[in-house]
């Protein structure tokens, strides 16, 4: 039953994008592995056939939790995630699979006190956190993370 002290909102998503295409390129050094072989005359002086494909699985996910103790004073906490699974052909050795293998998450927690008639203190915390699940060629999987604390004070007129 709906409620104004308390509320929760659970979110999931999933989301698939896929292509393929014949492609010709040229390379140095010439790739290897399933896709790369030699390409027919229609590719002119480029050397080498590709798949083209690019696969990105994505999920998403979220949940929030909203408290309400008095009427004045409102908190609200959660979380949200992305996850990404995808591939796709590399052509050149170097290449980084980057945001085709890595999660995204976001701890939240805000509050509102509305402390006289029109004037209302806002505080928020966010956490930012990227990571990368798979080696990124000659670099090692970039990870970072940011903590954002928002503080404002809102006047209705």
């Amino acid at each position: 039953m709906p409620s104004p002290r308390y509320g929760l909102d659970l979110n999931y998503g999933y989301a698939s994008v896929f292509s393929q295409t014949t492609l010709c390129f040229a390379a140095t050094p010439a790739p290897t592995g399933p896709g790369a072989g030699a390409a027919p005359a229609d590719c002119g002086t480029n050397s080498n056939l590709g798949t083209g494909y690019y696969n990105a699985p994505t999920e998403y996910g979220s949940f929030s939790f909203m408290f309400v103790p008095v009427k004045t004073l409102r908190a609200n906490a959660g979380y949200q995630i992305s996850a990404v699974s995808g591939s796709t052909e590399f052509l050149n050795p170097l290449q980084v699979p980057g945001s085709l293998q890595s999660h995204y998450q976001s701890p939240f927690v805000d509050f509102a006190w509305t402390f006289h008639p029109g004037w209302t203190w806002k505080g928020g915390w966010n956490y930012y956190g990227y990571g990368e699940d798979s080696p990124v060629g000659p670099t090692s999987p970039r990870n970072f993370h940011a903590d954002l604390v928002t503080l404002a004070l809102r006047y209705d007129f």
